[in-house]
């Protein structure tokens, strides 16, 4: 059995502008989101996790530093780019606001989209084979319990993964706040036992 406890980011400053970050745009913490990661990761205190998975792009690797001061347990930590936010190419740098206008006027999406000309970052396949290496690298562990610091959408691709939803079109996007903590129990052959898209209200 593997116990995973994901987190998202703390607030940046393109977050609290309501901008688009993908794989490339800033990662700058605020102040407000230094302290989200410190709030989960006294929450996350007691919990002696083995191995930490963390996003290599900044913005995660910032969070990361706030929270561990409250892990007790020394613990192995890998910084991967397979947990990186998936690349917006064309909307990447603009506002959601923006996004949404030229996702009516190109009647496509682009959290869904998989080939689209405006994406020059990877594909929905690319990202859901990052996900299988993640599912990958956490079975073959003998470590048993897991944190993985990452995205917003990085997250909800995941998510649909242990679902075992894979088609782009069926795809759920889930509102994951800044500093959230979900969890998830897999059996020993990899399936979802447990799925929990918020527990930061449980964790004291």
């Amino acid at each position: 059995m593997k116990e995973i406890y994901f987190v998202r980011h703390g607030e940046t400053f393109e977050n609290k502008d309501g901008i688009v970050q993908g794989d490339v745009i800033g990662g700058i913490l605020t102040e407000k989101g230094r302290s989200q990661a410190r709030v989960t990761g006294s929450k996350l205190a007691s919990l002696n996790f083995d191995v930490a998975l963390v996003s290599d792009l900044s913005r995660t690797v910032e969070t990361y530093k706030e929270i561990r001061p409250f892990l007790e347990k020394k613990l192995d930590v890998l910084f991967l780019s397979e947990l990186r936010e998936r690349g917006f190419g064309f909307f990447s740098g603009r506002t959601y606001e923006e996004a949404e206008i030229r996702i009516d006027d190109m009647a496509i999406d682009y959290r869904t989209d998989n080939e689209g000309p405006y994406i020059t970052g990877k594909s929905i396949d690319q990202v859901m084979h990052e996900n299988s290496l993640i599912l990958k690298r956490v079975m073959n562990s003998r470590h048993e319990r897991f944190l993985i610091v990452s995205h917003g959408f990085r997250l909800s691709y995941l998510f649909n993964f242990l679902n075992g939803v894979l088609a782009p079109k069926e795809l759920q996007f889930y509102d994951i706040k800044n500093g959230q903590i979900s969890y998830a129990r897999l059996d020993g052959k990899g399936r979802l036992a447990e799925l929990n898209l918020d527990i930061s209200a449980t964790l004291k």
